[in-house]
C-alpha cells in the first residue's frame, strides 16, 4: 500500500457516494471506514463531498463530484489525495474510460486517488492497472444486469395491473392498496406508498370529470373539432382542466390517446435505460393490463386515433407540406415566410421551420430558389458590415447596454432582421462590434433590474412590491379586457410586445394564465385577427426611415 511520511500527515478530501443499492454502502459507512484507512495511513481527512441518493452512471447531477473536481484543479486548494471507499463509489459509468477520465484530471493536478478497500495500490503499475479497469467493467456490469431485472420486475407488475410511474391524465386517481389487496384509500398529489408491499392501482375519478372526458371525445369523433377547437370550447365554456388548469391542445391530445379511456392501463410504451435517450418501444413490447370499466366506446376510441393520426400525416407530414408549397407558388409564383403565413391553405412558416429546419430548406425541396438578397431590407436603408458595428457601438454608449428592444426602438440602427441577414445573428454582431455578450440568465436579469428601476421611479410606486415582485393581483379581468380594447384603439392591431410594453397592463404570461390564451383574450374584446393581419398592422406602425442612410 502506499505509505505517506510519518512526520506530517497528508491533507486529503474523501469523497462518499450513496444510491440505493445498498445499506453497507451508506455515508456513514463509508466515512467511518475511509476514517480508519487516513488514521493509520497518515491522511489527515480535511474537507468531504457527499453525494447522497445520487446514481453513478454519470456525472450529471453529482454536484459534490463536480465540485470536488473543480477544487483540485484551483491553486489554492487544501487537499493532496482524495480518498474513496472503492472503485464503484467513484463511479459506474458505462464507459469505463470516463472514470479514468476524470481520474487523470485530478493526477495531472498533483492528487493521487486511493481506494481504501480495493485489494491493489492505484500506483499505475501494470498489475493495479488491469485489476482497476476490470473493477470499473464490473461496477458497469452490475448496473446494466441491475437495470434489466428491474425492467422485467416492472413489466411483471404492469401485468397485473399495478401502476409503475409515468403521468396521470385528466378523470383518473391512484389508489392505495396492501399486498392483500385490500383498499387503503386514493393518494393526491405528492403522496406516495410508504411500505414497499403495498401497490397503486389507477381508478376513474369523479363522475363530473368522466363526463368531461366523454365531451371531448364527442367533440373530436362526432363533430369533427380539432384538439385546438376542442380546448378551446372547453375554455369558453368555463371547464376546468387537470389541477384546475385551463384546457390547451396538448392536454385534450393526452386524454384522446390514453387507454385508460377503455379500462386498459399500457406500459411500457417508451423505455429509458441507464439515462440513455428516451427511445419508443414497438407495439409488440408494450404491457397491456384490463383494469377499470370503459369510459367510452371502444370503436369511438378507434376512431379518435384514426382521426389523431390522419391529423397530423394530412397536417404536418412532408408530403403534404410540401404539396401545399407547390399548390402556394403555382398560384402566386414565388414563396416567402410572408405568403406562407398570409395563406390559409399552406401551414405557417414555423411549421416549415421546425420540419425541414429552416424554410429555404422546404423552399429547395419544391425546386424554388428565393432570389439573391440585394441588401436592402426592413427600414429601407442600405448598410455595409462597417457601418452596422459602427452604430451599434454608438447605441451601446447611448443607451448602457444593448438588446433586441433597444435596436427596435432605435430609429438610427438598421432592423434586427437586416443585422441577421449580414452576421447571422445578433450576437455575433455584438462581437464583431467588440460589445459584451451576456449569458441569457444574465441578461433576463438586467432587464429585470431596469424595469424594477423604472418603475420605482413612479409616483405611485409602479408594479413592483417592496419585495420586488411584480403586482399582478391589482388588475381584474374587467380592467385587462378595457385596458386591451384601450391599445386597440390607439395601434389598431396588439401583440406581444405592445401589451408587455404598455405600462397601465400586465404581462402577456400573466394575461395568459388568466385566460387561457392571448387568442381567446383577443375575442373578448372583440379582434379576431390572422396572423399575417398582425403582421400587416405591425409593419405599418413602424417608424419611417431616416432621411439620410448611413
Amino acid at each position: 500500500m502506499f505509505e505517506p511520511a510519518l512526520s506530517a500527515p497528508i491533507h486529503a478530501a474523501q469523497y462518499v457516494r450513496m444510491s440505493t443499492d445498498h445499506q453497507r454502502y451508506s455515508i456513514d459507512n463509508q466515512k467511518a471506514a475511509i476514517g480508519e484507512y487516513a488514521a493509520s495511513h497518515g491522511y489527515e481527512i480535511v474537507a468531504t463531498y457527499a453525494d447522497p441518493g445520487k446514481s453513478g452512471l454519470s456525472l450529471k447531477g453529482r454536484e459534490a463530484l463536480q465540485r470536488l473536481l473543480s477544487d483540485a484543479l484551483a491553486p489554492d486548494r487544501t487537499f493532496d489525495a482524495i480518498l474513496i471507499l472503492d472503485v464503484s463509489r467513484w463511479g459506474r459509468f458505462q464507459d469505463p474510460d470516463q472514470a479514468g477520465h476524470y481520474e487523470f484530471i485530478c493526477r495531472q493536478a498533483g492528487i493521487k486517488l486511493i481506494y481504501c478497500i480495493e485489494p491493489f495500490d492505484n500506483d499505475l503499475s501494470p498489475a493495479s492497472a488491469i485489476l482497476k479497469q476490470l473493477k470499473r467493467v464490473m461496477a458497469a456490469e452490475y448496473s446494466r444486469e441491475l437495470s434489466v431485472k428491474l425492467a422485467c420486475a416492472h413489466r411483471q407488475q404492469a401485468g397485473l395491473g399495478f401502476r409503475q410511474g409515468g403521468t396521470l391524465i385528466y378523470g383518473f386517481r391512484r389508489e392505495l392498496r396492501d399486498k392483500d389487496g385490500n383498499v387503503r384509500g386514493l393518494l393526491g398529489p405528492g403522496e406516495y406508498k410508504a411500505l414497499s408491499t403495498d401497490r397503486v392501482v389507477i381508478v376513474q375519478g369523479p363522475p363530473e370529470e368522466l363526463a368531461v372526458i366523454r365531451r371531448i371525445f364527442d367533440l373530436f369523433v362526432s363533430r369533427k373539432l380539432s384538439a385546438s377547437e376542442v380546448a378551446r370550447t372547453l375554455r369558453r365554456e368555463g371547464v376546468p382542466g387537470k389541477g384546475g388548469c385551463p384546457w390547451t391542445r396538448p392536454r385534450v391530445v393526452n386524454v384522446l390517446r390514453s387507454e385508460y379511456c377503455i379500462g386498459i392501463y399500457a406500459y411500457n410504451r417508451t423505455s429509458k435505460t441507464l439515462q440513455q435517450p428516451t427511445i419508443d418501444n414497438p407495439e409488440s413490447e408494450w404491457t397491456r393490463t384490463e383494469t377499470m370499466s370503459l369510459v367510452v366506446p371502444v370503436d369511438m376510441f378507434q376512431k379518435a386515433q384514426k382521426g389523431l393520426c390522419e391529423r397530423r400525416d394530412n397536417r404536418y407530414g412532408t408530403r403534404y407540406m410540401l404539396d401545399a408549397l407547390r399548390s402556394l407558388l403555382k398560384k402566386k409564383g414565388r414563396l416567402s415566410g410572408m405568403l406562407l403565413g398570409g395563406s390559409s391553405g399552406t401551414p405557417a412558416d414555423a411549421a416549415y421551420r421546425d420540419h425541414f429546419g429552416s424554410i429555404y430548406e422546404a423552399f429547395r425541396r419544391v425546386g424554388y430558389e428565393p432570389p439573391a438578397w440585394q441588401g436592402r431590407l426592413g427600414r429601407g436603408e442600405i448598410w455595409t458590415r462597417e457601418e452596422m458595428v459602427a452604430a451599434l457601438r454608438v447605441a451601446f454608449e447611448k443607451h448602457g447596454h444593448m438588446s433586441l428592444r433597444v435596436i427596435l426602438d432605435d430609429p438610427s440602427l438598421p432592423s434586427p432582421a437586416l443585422v441577421r441577414q449580414h452576421f447571422g445573428s445578433l450576437l455575433t454582431a455584438y462581437r464583431a462590434a467588440g460589445l459584451p455578450v451576456m449569458s441569457h440568465s444574465d441578461v433576463q436579469k438586467a432587464v429585470y433590474l431596469r424595469r424594477r428601476a423604472r418603475e420605482a421611479a413612479k409616483p405611485d410606486g409602479g408594479r413592483f412590491g417592496a419585495d420586488g415582485a411584480l403586482l399582478t393581483s391589482r388588475f381584474s379581468s374587467e380592467q385587462i379586457i378595457v385596458g386591451l380594447k384601450r391599445l386597440l384603439e390607439e395601434k389598431g392591431y396588439l401583440s406581444c410586445t405592445l401589451i408587455n410594453a404598455d405600462p397601465e397592463l400586465p404581462s402577456t404570461t400573466c394575461i395568459t394564465r388568466r385566460f387561457g390564451s392571448l387568442m381567446d383574450v383577443y375575442a373578448l374584446v372583440g379582434w379576431t385577427p390572422t396572423r399575417h393581419q398582425i403582421m400587416v398592422a405591425a409593419r405599418s406602425q413602424r417608424r419611417p426611415a431616416p432621411a439620410t442612410a448611413p
